[in-house]
């Protein structure tokens, strides 16, 4: 059995016993991790807020039915997770829809975080997004699931003329 003449050992060993500098310092994960710390620890009240006095009861059920929605999808986490992302990318977004919640066998509202990568948008020169035109989010489903939610009338009821048209564009799509 011939001996290897090789050692094996990390980069950073390699710089430290050249006495070099270990060039990996990741300031940015410590930043972040204390800017989503201190957003756990100070999150905000979210609350509705009327501009005229005779509509202050609408904004309290607003307010109530808003923090129940928050409170029913944990968007606190949810949110600290999506500011993170934020910081590091640049870009965090949510979707919101009413879905089918096992746990309390009933539908409500969903909060749930979009995958940056399957997001676009047109593109934006303005801060303040006013030439924002189109926004799309690309979803995988199959063709059944496609006519579902796509193959209505103007009226948003089932369409046969739709389905037709849905299943042929379809056809050559696979599970």
């Amino acid at each position: 059995v011939s001996q290897s003449r090789y050692v094996v050992i990390t980069e950073r060993e390699w710089l430290l016993k050249n006495g070099r500098l270990d060039a990996v310092a990741n300031i940015l994960a410590k930043l972040t991790r204390n800017l989503v710390g201190q957003y756990r620890s100070n999150a905000p009240d979210q609350q509705c807020v009327a501009r005229q006095r005779e509509k202050a009861m609408e904004a309290e059920m607003m307010t109530s039915a808003m923090r129940y929605a928050l409170d029913l999808n944990i968007t606190r986490e949810l949110d600290a997770h999506q500011f993170r992302e934020f910081i590091l990318s640049g870009a965090a977004g949510w979707r919101t829809t009413v879905g089918w919640w096992n746990d309390y066998n009933r539908e409500d509202i969903k909060v749930d975080p979009i995958d940056q990568t399957r997001f676009f948008h047109n593109p934006v020169e303005d801060p303040r997004s006013f030439d924002l035109k189109e926004v799309g989010y690309l979803h995988d489903m199959r063709p059944e699931e496609v006519i579902h939610y796509f193959a209505k009338d103007k009226n948003g009821r089932g369409s046969p003329k739709a389905i037709e048209r849905l299943k042929e564009l379809c056809h050559f799509a696979d599970e």
